[in-house]
């Protein structure tokens, strides 16, 4: 009998192969038994974290979900907001004024015999989510987005001009200027349903000075003159990077006292919707892998059983205990991989069934049932690990096969 050995490893291994191929009625039933479990095993999860990631994704795209808005009104300079932007998890900041200086009445330059339309002006600038895409450029001077619901209403397009009226009362006497606007571009109705127009944050500031009386001289816009005066704002609009730092921020603002709103509730249900889905991917993942390593068992222990005459005789060439241990080891592992490789042809099939007949509801791009490339790499993984570690059973009971055996039987 010789020692175990590279040399004999790659013997025992051309036999197992050989003896797997031969045995190829029997071989080909075991691969598809673990393709039959694995599959399913596969699809389910697919679905779970295709539909998870769906919405995980859904949620991230829309600024709402991102967005911490600001309660009530304060007094916040520049440094505070500097510090607030450079929180962990915040991708935007930009200052705001009072609720009360962001309103204004706008109409179309096209058509005079519209009524006006009263409107929300919301600072912003590049890199703000609302806008149609990361790259777009913010407003700035006279050109504004408008929403949907505002452009419908007004029935202008991007390039028209729009007319917007800032009415303020100085000295018991109504006074208002006029703006000439022009639609830079139009948020989509899945951005915001209100009735708003980003504008830059220096035409929105021009507007609350001139309803509190001041002179704009930039705006040509008469009234008190300020001197000495140092800039501080009422509010500002925060974004967070991701869904999973809404919290973070909505806690840090609690600590510094400021009262916010956020679609927490939602971003939970999200989560809780995955826990849900994991545990019962686990649940029915577990009992069919464990059912199918006992069926393993069985059937390596019937296969030594069945093989034991083979088993001695190749004990009587000079074969160790651990060479003849590895025979259903091996075997077990070329099961295996067979049966993953089928396991996720299937899951191929169905998935794309799956996402063919179900995608109703869904944009393009998303789908209810995927995978990523490392999801295939574990599946493969851990049936190997699972099938080489059950067919340790058999690999001792090939050991335990006397020499004697053959002789014996025959």
């Amino acid at each position: 009998m010789h020692n175990f050995s590279l040399r004999s490893l790659w013997q025992i291994s051309g036999v197992a192969v050989r003896d797997y191929i031969h045995d190829a009625r029997l071989s080909s039933c075991s691969i598809l038994g673990l393709a039959a479990v694995l599959a399913p095993v596969l699809v389910l999860y697919g679905l779970k974290f295709g539909v998870v990631s769906t919405m995980v994704e859904n949620l991230n795209n829309d600024p709402a979900i991102r967005e911490i808005k600001i309660l009530g009104q304060g007094e916040y300079r520049v440094e505070d907001l500097d510090a607030f932007s450079n929180l962990p998890g915040a991708s935007f900041l930009i200052p705001n004024t009072r609720f009360l200086s962001a309103t204004l009445d706008l109409s179309s330059a096209k058509n005079t015999n519209q009524f006006a339309v009263r409107s929300e002006m919301v600072p912003s600038t590049r890199g703000d989510p609302l806008l149609p895409t990361e790259q777009s450029d913010g407003p700035s001077g006279n050109n504004v987005y408008l929403s949907a619901a505002l452009a419908a209403q007004l029935n202008v397009q991007v390039d028209d001009h729009v007319t917007g009226k800032i009415v303020r009362v100085a000295n018991k006497k109504r006074e208002a200027v006029r703006l000439d606007l022009v639609v830079q571009g139009i948020l989509p109705l899945s951005t915001t349903q209100r009735k708003l127009l980003l504008v830059s944050l220096d035409l929105l500031l021009a507007a609350e000075d001139y309803r509190e009386g001041f002179a704009v001289p930039s705006m040509n816009w008469e009234g008190l003159a300020r001197d000495g005066f140092v800039r501080s704002y009422a509010s500002f609009r925060l974004f967070a990077a991701t869904m999973d730092d809404v919290e973070a921020l909505r806690a840090e603002m609690a600590s510094r006292g400021i009262e916010t709103k956020t679609q927490l509730d939602r971003i939970e249900m999200v989560r809780t919707f995955d826990r849900n889905l994991t545990a019962l991917f686990l649940i029915i993942s577990s009992l069919a892998l464990f059912g199918y390593a006992l069926a393993m068992i069985v059937s390596v222990i019937a296969s030594v059983a069945r093989k034991q005459k083979d088993i001695s005789i190749l004990k009587l060439l000079g074969f160790s205990d651990l060479d003849v241990a590895m025979l259903p080891i091996l075997q077990s592992i070329l099961t295996t991989v067979g049966g993953s490789v089928l396991a996720i042809i299937l899951y191929f099939l169905a998935s794309e069934i799956i996402n063919r007949n179900f995608a109703t509801g869904l944009q393009s791009g998303e789908v209810l049932c995927l995978l990523l490339p490392h999801h295939y790499l574990i599946a493969v993984g851990a049936s190997v690990c699972l099938g080489g570690l059950v067919s340790v059973v058999g690999g001792f009971s090939a050991a335990s096969v006397m020499p004697a055996e053959g002789v014996r039987n025959d």
